[in-house]
This record gives C-alpha cells, sequence and structure tokens, in this order.
C-alpha cells in the first residue's frame, strides 16, 4: 500500500476540474524504473502531432495513434485522453499503477505515460493484429477460425483468473469487451484498459 500511496503524490491537480492545468511534479525513483514518463513534444514526435493518418482506434478515453519513438523502428499504441472526456486523471493513475506492477502474457504492457499542462496521455505495446471486435464486426477482415477463437478464450480468462487470483489483491476489470481484447503479431489475446478497474480483497 505505501507504494500506491507514494505513486499518488507524483499525480495532482490544483482542482478536481479535469481541464484545469495538472502539476508538473516528477515522479519518484522507483517510479521512473518501473514506467517511463514520456514529454509531450516526444508524444508528438512519434504520432506526427497526433495526425490522423495515424489514428488505429477510438474509445471513451480518446483516440489511439500508432506512433514510433525516437530512434525506434517497433511501433507504439499511444492513447491520448479527449478534453471532454469523463475519463482523467484518477483514471490514467489507476492504469498507470496495476499495469506497471502486473505482469501477464494476456495483459497489455504499458510502456510508459505523459502528463503535460492538460495533456494525459498512455503508452502502450503496439498489438498488431486489432482488437477482436475487428474481426467479428469489420466485413473487409477474414473471419477468426474456431480453434482460434477458441485460443484466445482461454487466453483471455487466463488474464482474469490472473487478475482475480494471481496478485496480492483481487483486481476486477469491470469493462470486458470485445473492443479491449486485442492480438497482437502472434495472435495471442491482450486484455487491455483497467481504467475502470477496481481492487477488491485480499
Amino acid at each position: 500500500m505505501g507504494f500506491l500511496s507514494g505513486f499518488s503524490c507524483c499525480f495532482q491537480s490544483s482542482s478536481g476540474d479535469r481541464g484545469t492545468r495538472i502539476l508538473e511534479e516528477q515522479p519518484s525513483s522507483i517510479i521512473s524504473e518501473l514506467c517511463r514518463q514520456f514529454s509531450l513534444s516526444e508524444m508528438q514526435s512519434a504520432t506526427n502531432n497526433f495526425h490522423n493518418s495515424l489514428k488505429i482506434g477510438k474509445g471513451s478515453f480518446g483516440n489511439v495513434y500508432k506512433g514510433y519513438l525516437e530512434n525506434s523502428s517497433t511501433p507504439v499504441a499511444i492513447k491520448r485522453c479527449k478534453k471532454d472526456s469523463v475519463f482523467g486523471l484518477s483514471w490514467l493513475k489507476n492504469e498507470v499503477v496495476l499495469l506497471s506492477q502486473l505482469q501477464h502474457p494476456n495483459l497489455i504492457s504499458l510502456v510508459g505515460f505523459c502528463i503535460e499542462g492538460t495533456e494525459l496521455v498512455l503508452v502502450y505495446d503496439y498489438m498488431s493484429n486489432g482488437s477482436i471486435r475487428d474481426h467479428l464486426h469489420r466485413g473487409n477482415i477474414d473471419p477468426l477460425p474456431w480453434k482460434r477463437r477458441l485460443q484466445i478464450c482461454i487466453g483471455v480468462a487466463r488474464a482474469l483468473h490472473y487478475l482475480h487470483t494471481g496478485a496480492k489483491y483481487t483486481i476486477i476489470h469491470r469493462n470486458i469487451n470485445t473492443r479491449l481484447i486485442l492480438l497482437d503479431s502472434n495472435w495471442e489475446p491482450k486484455v487491455s484498459s483497467l481504467l475502470l478497474s477496481k481492487r477488491g480483497g485480499t
């Protein structure tokens, strides 16, 4: 619990409003080791200033862009919070705290975050095969074979089992849907977006 308390003090705003300027306090060294903090200029450079041609997804939190970090040829997924989003600093903090401490082959990996001015950005591993929803509802994508669908279901079940039993505290995702189950280059499913998750008992 000490880790969580120490983390929360690094994210404060001058008021409870989403639109107010966030105090730009540097995270402690332990948090910097767990999760990289990017500057807004790095995020703009990675996405050509959040250009529409690089947009690969859209959700209630905001738009997701495919980007490349400096000196890297490996793509990342960059999620930028909408200014009018109901989600804000507390939701981003929840995601960063949890994903920095959880590790499972069927959970999305967090690369880092950016908090600057009123900008809230999360950076993840890039999932080249999109979401389950893409394969179920987009007519221009070949349907998934039944064997692969079963393998995906098993992977998602393993991720949820890990959240429920594998950590010190039970974690309830609360928002599992086909848009948030992503597929990597090997078709391995990754449960994403712990923004709405809650911690249960030990």
